[in-house]
């Protein structure tokens, strides 16, 4: 169990599968006397906290038939009135600093659940942040955050600077090097205004978050989930808990390995975002679109292209190499911008984007494509030249696919097959596959020798 001791920020780092969010509910019943805001990637996710929780009477002011203005005025008419509250990670990229007021004024304490990736390009244009700061409406600090002149009053140049205001005030929005505006989906206010904050990931230390924390310098303490064995989980200051499947993740875990449909992801950068995007372009030229499907059909020219090609070993190994298995146990990823290319009849809605995170939909799907070469987004790129870190292109591409991976059956400890035809996203698994695998046997054994000592 945890001591009132521990950090401020608190990460429960631990594989998918571990019970982070069954520990997050446990505690949330447990201390039932204070006030939460829980935030999941879907809506799916929040409703699960609502039904678990009776007692703390969640509010989802997430709702379909509303925009995303008058979500954030319900979330904020909630929290006035002391409400706990199960918003999605969208509606979190909304919060201002009226939020923040508010999460400080009634002792919220903050829940962010499957927290991968939350720095992004800011959908502003650099003119209107530039005229802002060249007419002294705005300044860049020493940290390379945009702040508003205390002075500068709200509508005097009507809503030309609107979005820019609104992420600066939010303190949200900083320079990257000399040109580029980038914006963090939380701010760090947000997190020194919560009671605390809990972050429940995998792989903290390769996510975008670790270096948002770094550079806000915000400090956090590592906390773990442990188990009963029967279904009850709970957090812990201390590693003493590993699901069982972890054990032999590379028998769960089949890995296609036929030449003749790995050839095309030889090369180190087949099958990225740039050459999907690229090829793409070409293939769509000389196939057939039928718009009643959405897909292409192929032609002589379109079918040796490398799109092509791509689309044959994808089908060539669903509908093949898997003949008998039904189009609901199949699952392929991809790049959102190629989704129509992918799609063909006896899988069309087997599709589920490359890095999808946090939802149980998928859970009976055991044959796997993930026609992908994953690198970082160009403004985890530009952030990590501009405060001198180390670009880790393999941790981020190892983090996005296993948990896309983690959608799957696998999940409920059930094994998969997985088409994976770039050799690079080969590599980066079956060597992570084979880290956990001996980390898992580390543990127990070292545990098993204590009990040993005691015993003796």
């Amino acid at each position: 169990m945890l001591t009132p001791t521990t950090a401020h920020i608190k990460v429960c780092d631990a594989i998918m599968g571990s019970g982070k969010t069954s520990a997050a509910i446990h505690y949330m019943v447990e201390h039932s006397d204070r006030r939460y805001m829980y935030v999941a990637p879907r809506l799916s996710e929040d409703d699960r906290i609502v039904r678990s929780c009776p007692t703390l009477q969640f509010n989802m002011p997430d709702n379909k038939d509303q925009d995303g203005a008058t979500k954030l005025s319900r979330l904020k008419s909630l929290m006035h009135r002391g409400r706990n509250v199960a918003i999605t990670h969208a509606l979190f990229a909304l919060c201002d600093d009226n939020v923040c007021d508010l999460m400080k004024e009634h002792g919220y304490t903050l829940i962010i659940d499957e927290v991968v990736n939350i720095l992004s390009e800011a959908k502003i244009t650099q003119k209107d942040v530039e005229a802002m700061i060249t007419n002294g409406f705005a300044s860049v600090d020493k940290d390379g955050y945009v702040t508003v002149a205390p002075d500068y009053v709200d509508g005097e140049h009507g809503n030309a600077f609107r979005a820019a205001l609104n992420l600066a005030r939010s303190h949200k929005l900083f320079l990257c090097g000399t040109k580029k505006y980038l914006t963090w989906v939380v701010s760090d206010r947000m997190l020194r205004a919560a009671e605390e904050v809990y972050v429940l990931t995998y792989m903290f230390e390769k996510s975008s978050m670790f270096c948002f924390l770094k550079k806000s310098g915000l400090e956090y303490s590592k906390i773990y989930v442990d188990s009963d064995g029967a279904g009850d989980f709970w957090f812990a200051e201390k590693l003493s808990f590993i699901p069982s499947y972890v054990g032999h993740l590379s028998e769960l875990i089949k890995i296609v390995d036929i030449p003749r449909l790995n050839g095309i992801g030889n090369d180190s950068y087949a099958l990225s975002k740039s050459w999907w995007e690229k090829q793409s372009k070409e293939y769509k030229r000389l196939a057939i679109y039928n718009r009643k499907t959405k897909t292409y059909r192929d032609t002589e020219l379109s079918r040796n292209t490398p799109m092509g090609i791509m689309r044959r070993n994808i089908y060539s190994y669903f509908m093949y190499e898997h003949r008998d298995i039904p189009a609901e146990d199949k699952l392929c990823g991809g790049f959102k911008i190629t989704e129509d290319c992918i799609k063909r009849k006896g899988f069309l809605d087997s599709f589920l984007v490359f890095n999808a995170t946090a939802m149980n939909d998928y859970g009976n799907r055991h044959i796997l494509a993930y026609p992908v070469n994953v690198f970082l987004p160009q403004e985890l790129s530009a952030y990590n030249k501009a405060v001198n870190m180390t670009a880790k292109e393999d941790d981020f591409a190892l983090t996005t696919m296993i948990q896309w991976i983690w959608r799957s059956a696998i999940r409920n400890g059930e094994p998969i097959e997985l088409y994976l035809p770039s050799a690079r996203m080969r590599r980066i698994l079956t060597e992570w596959i084979a880290e956990t695998e001996a980390c898992y046997h580390t543990f127990y054994k070292t545990a098993e020798d204590r009990a040993q000592e005691v015993a003796a």
